[in-house]
């Protein structure tokens, strides 16, 4: 076989969105930590996020994880998160896939019906606990980064739709919050464009508008993900979501990360009590379940910890080959 790179992966998907964890190829990664680890990727070894989440090799919406040791003694291993558009210091969904498939895979032992894997993230140490039945994971919960409500309320001014009353709130990423339902958006697969139309005004218009910095990580800056709701009509069930993302590709799963700050959003603001379910349902009609388990005290955004529940089935078991003589061996993108 032909091939100057070679990547063992399993691709596992949450909700419809695919996951590619990396097992090999990486080659050593400079930095103390995981996230000097994910700065020195970026800066040196771009062209293999290309290769492994671009097509021919993926999609546009293929994810990856990178598997790195950790750096902190608390943690059973590291990882961060690469997309089409870039990185991402967390992933809701990539954790669950990730969990899943490396207990499943005999990467990491099983402990018993209820396994706890804590991950070291640029975003901060992530512990997960999988449920599991005769060796298989059936579903993943996860404690995520502290998250808070940076910028409640806030009024942007959109040129096709007006003044948007939004939230800017962090749950690994920063994410702007709003009601679709003002705005006539119907969250439904076949019936996406206008809402992610809608979606990249506003990620414009906040990021023009707005100043948004993460108070204590320095490298997070800017919202980079839309997260657009719809609550039931009759205030039974759960609530309908959307996540667009910088590249305008439409989050498949409810997105753990923005379930965690639509959480951190609703506690902040007395509409969620600590351990209330927030059940939040995909445009594929995949669910995710948040709820914050603590808060925290003090300081300008107090912050809260929100424990997401999913699960992610692996799709497949793979060794990828890249060719340096390949035209598209890093990969493509159409826009």
């Amino acid at each position: 076989m032909r091939a100057d790179h070679l990547f063992k992966v399993f691709d596992i998907h949450s909700s419809g969105a695919p996951s590619r964890l990396i097992m090999s190829g990486i080659p050593p990664l400079r930095g103390d930590s995981v996230m000097e680890k994910m700065l020195d990727f970026a800066a040196n070894h771009d062209w293999i996020r290309h290769a492994l989440v671009l097509e021919p090799r993926g999609k546009d919406m293929t994810s990856g994880i990178v598997l790195q040791p950790p750096s902190r003694p608390d943690a059973d291993v590291g990882a961060f998160f690469i997309e089409a558009h870039g990185y991402l210091p967390m992933c809701g969904s990539d954790t669950i896939c990730t969990v899943t498939a490396l207990l499943e895979t005999g990467q990491l032992p099983i402990t018993g019906a209820e396994t706890v894997v804590r991950l070291d993230t640029p975003a901060g140490l992530i512990e997960a606990t999988a449920a599991v039945e005769n060796g298989r994971v059936t579903g993943v919960t996860f404690v995520g980064a502290p998250a808070f409500c940076l910028l409640p309320d806030q009024q942007v001014t959109l040129p096709s739709y007006g003044t948007v009353t939004v939230d800017i709130s962090y749950g690994g990423n920063f994410y702007a919050i709003t009601d679709a339902d003002p705005f006539g958006l119907e969250l439904a697969p076949d019936t996406t464009k206008p809402a992610s139309r809608f979606a990249g005004e506003l990620h414009q218009a906040v990021n023009e508008q707005l100043v948004v910095q993460h108070p204590e990580l320095e490298p997070v800056h800017g919202v980079t993900h839309v997260l657009l709701y719809s609550e039931p009509a009759d205030g039974i069930g759960p609530t309908k979501d959307m996540v667009v993302m910088p590249s305008g590709m439409i989050d498949r799963s409810p997105c753990g990360t923005g379930t965690t700050a639509r959480v951190a959003t609703l506690l902040s603001k007395g509409r969620l009590e600590l351990n209330e379910p927030l059940a939040h349902t995909s445009v594929t009609g995949g669910q995710d379940t948040g709820r914050a388990v603590s808060r925290g005290q003090g300081g300008p955004v107090p912050p809260c910890r929100g424990a997401i529940t999913g699960n992610a089935p692996i799709t497949a078991d793979s060794t990828i080959y890249v060719d340096d003589s390949d035209v598209l061996a890093a990969g493509f993108q159409l826009t």
